[in-house]
C-alpha cells in the first residue's frame, strides 16, 4: 500500500475550493440519511488517486487530462470504473473545475 500524500495549505484551500465548487453545481455532502454523499465522495476519490500515483495536487492539475484517460480507458480503468464510476467520475469533475477556472 502507498503512503498518504500529505497536502500543504495551499492545495487543501484547492480542495476546499473544488468542494464549495461541487455544492455549488448542486451536489450533495449528505444523504437524507446522514450517510456521504457525492460530494464526500468524489473528494476521496481524488485523494485515493493523488495516493496511488504518488503525487501532489498540483502535478494531478498538471497531468489531469492524461490521468483521466488513464483512469477511464487505460491501465487503471477497473479502478476507475469501480463503485459506479466514483474515481473517473471525480476525476472528470476535478478536470471540469479547472477548465471552468474556478479558483479566481
Amino acid at each position: 500500500m502507498k503512503t498518504a500524500v500529505t497536502m500543504s495549505v495551499k492545495e487543501k484551500k484547492i480542495v476546499k475550493k473544488f468542494e464549495d465548487y461541487l455544492i455549488k453545481m448542486g451536489y450533495r455532502v449528505t444523504t437524507p440519511s446522514g450517510k456521504p454523499s457525492t460530494v464526500r465522495q468524489y473528494l476521496k476519490g481524488v485523494e485515493r488517486v493523488i495516493n496511488e500515483e504518488g503525487i501532489t495536487l498540483f502535478q494531478l492539475k498538471e497531468k489531469i487530462s492524461e490521468i483521466v484517460l488513464l483512469y477511464d480507458y487505460g491501465a487503471k480503468s477497473e479502478l476507475g470504473h469501480k463503485n459506479n464510476d466514483k474515481i473517473i467520475s471525480a476525476l472528470k469533475a476535478f478536470h471540469k473545475f479547472f477548465d471552468e477556472k474556478y479558483l479566481k
